[in-house]
């Protein structure tokens, strides 16, 4: 395990700004994710860590050694790929050794830690394989196995999931957050899908056009998002933003040009139960339904605005384009200023 830590990092491709200035620190052991939407940097990020790309400027360290100059081998990183870039005439086995050999490793330790590595990831069955023979998530699971043999400071993973289909996403998920629990690693973990980095991280990084818009544990960036970005990005399905110009003036901070509220936040009636805490939003049209069984997402357009209600599985769907009433919790809104920041 190590300490990693960017102390204002600026990367440029020519006169295209990638990172404008980033400072992050990530503790020995933790499990961070760096999301945000394509374009945001967090990939690029990721590169510099690993050495594959070099900051134009600022200082990287690893364990508390500066890391600029070191090259990848160095560095006691490994990287698990989008793409599981495995040998097709390799057996499992071999794939998980080829490192290690390439090192000269002794032939027993290589052994020794292939059986650790091959009982922890349940790959004890599938050494003699090639990986033309596995399943997808048989793949991710050596592509993570072969990082792993090789005892990494850090382990970076970049989009690890994105080939899979979603049940086995899942899946392949919670072995991830298992084996973090089980080997106690550093984890850098780039994706763009925010339920991931929900589900797995202990601090979620969110990238916006190369800058850090919040850096804190997942249900605090859910529950208490710093920008107007964060708030739309993580959470599914988005916030609903509205212009507080229809809303009661009383509820409206200094300053506040947008509200958001979140779809479980949202009702398509007069609630009956703490009447008080709720406020009208408009009239809008039923666009969409979506029932899901144990709740159901009522799609919204109020003039410009496209807002969404999570409705419990019990209660009354309106048919498509029908009018209906939009009201919010006022318990539960969040202001934003002109600027994007959060104001309450």
């Amino acid at each position: 395990m190590a300490r990693v830590e960017l102390k204002s990092i600026h990367k440029s491709f020519g006169k295209t700004v990638i990172i404008p200035s980033l400072d992050l620190e990530i503790e020995s052991g933790e499990f961070v994710a760096l999301v945000g939407p394509s374009g945001c940097g967090k990939s690029t990020l990721l590169r510099m860590v690993a050495g594959l790309e070099d900051p134009t400027s600022g200082t990287l360290k690893i364990d508390g050694q500066v890391v600029n100059e070191v090259s990848p081998k160095e560095r006691g990183i490994a990287m698990v790929f989008q793409n599981y870039a495995l040998y097709p005439h390799l057996s499992v086995h071999d794939n998980l050794a080829f490192a290690l050999k390439m090192s000269k490793m002794d032939p027993k330790e290589i052994m020794r830690r292939i059986g650790e590595v091959g009982e922890i990831l349940g790959l004890a069955e599938l050494l003699d394989r090639k990986p033309a023979q596995l399943s997808g998530g048989q793949k991710q699971r050596v592509a993570m196995g072969r990082a792993m043999v090789r005892q990494p400071k850090v382990l970076l993973f970049d989009e690890p999931l994105s080939n899979l289909d979603a049940q086995l996403r899942i899946k392949v998920r919670s072995e991830i957050a298992l084996l973090h629990k089980r080997v106690k690693s550093t984890v850098i973990y780039v994706t763009h899908d925010q339920v991931e980095a929900m589900t797995l991280a202990d601090r979620i990084a969110v990238l916006n056009k190369g800058n850090l818009e919040q850096y804190a544990a997942p249900l605090k960036v859910y529950h208490e998002p710093k920008t107007h970005f964060v708030a739309g990005f993580i959470g599914t399905p988005p916030m609903n933003f509205v212009s507080t110009t229809i809303l009661p003036q009383r509820e409206v901070p200094a300053g506040a040009t947008v509200a958001g509220f979140r779809s479980e936040s949202t009702r398509i009636s007069a609630p009956t139960s703490n009447p008080a805490d709720w406020i009208p939003i408009g009239e809008g049209k039923v666009s969409l339904i979506e029932p899901l069984g144990s709740t159901s997402f009522v799609h919204i357009k109020l003039g410009k605005d496209a807002l969404i209600a999570e409705l419990p599985k019990h209660a009354r769907i309106p048919e498509w384009d029908a009018a209906t009433e939009v009201w919010a919790n006022a318990r539960e809104l969040f202001f934003f200023d002109d600027s994007g920041k959060r104001v309450s």
